[in-house]
């Protein structure tokens, strides 16, 4: 946000943005002691660093990929929360299913904001989509070393187990299941959660 300063639309809404992802780390933060959770610290993983790894190093490219990115992340993040909200019970599927609807709005803004760069930019948005979608797809797919919210499957599953696991993730190119979807995002079968997804056409 504070690399666009000038840009007085793009910081109005990132900064309502931040102050939305701050609320949500309250209410977490609140539930998480009202549970009697002890937090502790963990290592981040793979997902975001590999991703910001595509991000262009020269402007006006690197506007537009870091809103792809955000949009991505933001995304799988969605998608993450609905399957928590369906698998769990209250009070934590009324937290998940929030954030899940909190999310696709998020990424839905990323991805106007992406749309809106390259369209000062004169560049075309598809193809860079692609490059960041192959990517993480891969991400959510791979064996990973750590177990976080974006992982991939454990990397514990090695050898025949590996394979087999592999075998059984056939992607498909769906709308994340929110309302005014429109990123394509790579959903792997074993984690759909309940409801039917829409086919993209794009």
């Amino acid at each position: 946000m504070f690399a666009y300063a000038e840009d007085l639309e793009l910081t109005d809404k990132m900064s309502r943005l931040a102050r939305e992802e701050l609320r949500h780390y309250e209410q977490v933060a609140k539930l998480i002691g009202a549970l009697k959770i002890a937090p502790r610290r963990l290592a981040p993983g793979r997902y975001a660093t590999q991703l910001r790894r595509l991000v262009a190093s020269s402007e006006p490219q690197r506007e537009v990929d870091l809103m792809i990115c955000g949009a991505f992340i933001e995304a799988r993040s969605c998608e993450r929360f609905a399957a928590l909200g369906a698998a769990t019970v209250s009070p934590l599927d009324d937290l998940f299913r929030g954030l899940h609807e909190a999310e696709a709005r998020h990424y839905q803004l990323y991805l106007d904001l992406a749309a809106r760069a390259a369209a000062r930019a004169d560049t075309e948005i598809a193809e860079r989509i692609a490059v960041f979608a192959a990517c993480e797809a891969q991400l959510i797919t791979d064996p990973d070393p750590l177990f976080r919210f974006h992982s991939g499957p454990p990397q514990q599953a090695t050898g025949c187990v590996a394979s087999a696991a592999r075998q059984r993730l056939k992607l498909r190119a769906v709308l994340i299941p929110a309302q005014h979807a429109a990123l394509i995002v790579p959903i792997p079968k074993t984690m759909r959660v309940r409801g039917r997804p829409s086919i993209s056409k794009a």
